[in-house]
């Protein structure tokens, strides 16, 4: 597998569709199934500060001159 580009990429709509037992899907629900994994995927990422894509993130110093990153992995500073 490579690079992840897409959260769609992890979790696949088919898949979805299948654990959700839907039969037909059309045009409308495939972009809600969509919307749902990409919505379900940034609440983990959130939740494990680990990041299943790579993301631009962009980190300030605090008054102290330190910074506090619980994010994994970092791939570049």
């Amino acid at each position: 597998m490579g690079a992840i580009v897409n959260y769609t990429d992890v979790v696949s709509v088919e898949a979805t569709q299948k654990y959700l037992r839907f039969d037909e899907v059309d045009d409308a629900l495939c972009e809600e199934l969509t919307q749902m994994i990409n919505a379900a995927c940034r609440l983990v990422e959130q939740y494990s500060n680990h990041r299943l894509k790579p993301q631009d993130i962009k980190y300030f110093y605090r008054n102290n001159g330190t910074v506090s990153v619980y994010d994994y992995p970092i791939v570049a500073i």
